[in-house]
């Protein structure tokens, strides 16, 4: 996972992608902790199956977890050169995660009688120990990797802007910004994006020609 180009600050053109993203973020109240990058064990090309991939995850997680852990999530392909160029991974972001859950504690019982102790007297781990929660359940799933290779987590700092730039960055390029964003699994209203384009500095109203996939992805967006 590499962040290191937006280490810097942002420019003028990025702090603009970011803003309708910022502003659902800030109605929905989402306090977003941690960003997961998530690999394919094999060469994945098909758009439509990472959506579905997406969807069965989200639901594995709520029932690992115990309930809805809020998220957003962009889906992105390799560049470069090297084997993978051009097939597709996610970024995700995530909200804290619940602790409670029989899955949860059977995990920490087995992995960090410690952590699990910290949990049953006073509710709360450290980051550490629920980076590797989550790298654990991730890569346990079909729908990813299998391995800690394929399953990167980081907290996010003081530095969301900066993450939420680098989870855009292919906004237009590859896709469109409203297929970037994975609206059947993320947790904020994505029809700003479906609507408007960002053109330089603006964002201006898209023509009125779409295809159908985005339309279909937001009839079961879970918003």
């Amino acid at each position: 996972m590499e962040l290191k180009d937006y280490s810097r600050d942002l420019n003028v053109l990025d702090q603009v992608r970011i803003r309708p993203y910022k502003k659902e973020i800030l109605k929905k109240e989402l306090k977003f902790k941690y960003f997961a990058t998530l690999d394919y064990p094999t060469r994945i090309f098909n758009y439509n199956k990472v959506i579905s991939d997406n969807r069965i995850l989200k639901e594995e997680s709520r029932s690992f977890f115990g309930e809805k852990v809020n998220s957003l999530w962009f889906i992105e392909k390799h560049t470069g050169k090297g084997a993978f160029a051009g097939a597709y991974h996610r970024h995700l972001l995530l909200e804290d995660v619940p602790l409670t859950s029989r899955s949860v504690q059977s995990y920490l019982l087995r992995s960090d009688p410690e952590a699990l102790f910290a949990v049953q007297m006073c509710g709360e781990i450290s980051d550490e120990s629920k980076i590797r929660l989550l790298e654990y359940f991730f890569s346990s799933s079909k729908q990813t990797a299998n391995s800690h290779r394929g399953v990167r987590v980081l907290k996010i700092q003081s530095n969301f802007d900066r993450v939420l730039a680098y989870c855009t960055k292919q906004n237009e390029r590859f896709h469109p910004a409203y297929e970037v964003l994975d609206p059947t699994s993320s947790d904020i209203d994505a029809s700003y994006l479906l609507q408007y384009k960002q053109d330089g500095t603006e964002w201006k109203t898209r023509p009125l020609e779409l295809s159908a996939r985005p339309r279909r992805n937001l009839r079961y967006a879970i918003v």
